[in-house]
């Protein structure tokens, strides 16, 4: 994708893909990649990311620390341990069916939306989230919408 600098767009869906390289994708907006083989995405030089859709594929980590401008994440069905979110502007968070034990979304003020439950853990199936500076437990099979 080094060719394609000025991207904004960029739909690679339902394709066998093991890696994506967006490092000279400075201005890509909108990314789906789900339905592929990816075990690490590295977004750290996309900063103007707002849509993220990487569902359904094999993530094992995702640093979203440098995508301030995301607004929509949607992480679910991989094998997610670690997940790193500072956008204050996120609203839609999808992260079910992960293997996370704790989630801190005390940056994102703005969200609204989250879906959290199928994640797996060690302590009597609760997971623990920190949202507006405040700790709750959420069952696992219980779908979160917070406001």
């Amino acid at each position: 994708m080094e060719h394609f600098t000025a991207l904004i767009t960029l739909y690679c869906r339902n394709n066998q893909l093991t890696e994506l390289d967006l490092s000279a994708n400075t201005t890509l907006e909108n990314l789906t990649c789900d339905n592929n083989q990816l075990t690490a995405l590295d977004l750290s030089a996309n900063s103007a990311l707002r849509v993220l859709q990487c569902e359904d594929n094999q993530l094992g980590g995702l640093d979203l620390s440098a995508n301030m401008a995301l607004k929509i994440l949607h992480c679910e069905n991989n094998q997610l341990t670690t997940l790193y979110i500072s956008s204050s502007k996120l609203c839609v968070l999808n992260c079910e069916n992960n293997q996370l034990t704790s989630l801190d979304i005390s940056d994102c003020p703005d969200l609204v939306d989250a879906y959290l439950n199928g994640e797996r853990t060690e302590n009597a199936g609760c997971v623990s989230y920190i949202l507006n500076y405040k700790k709750m437990y959420v069952d696992t099979t219980v779908t979160i919408i917070a406001s």
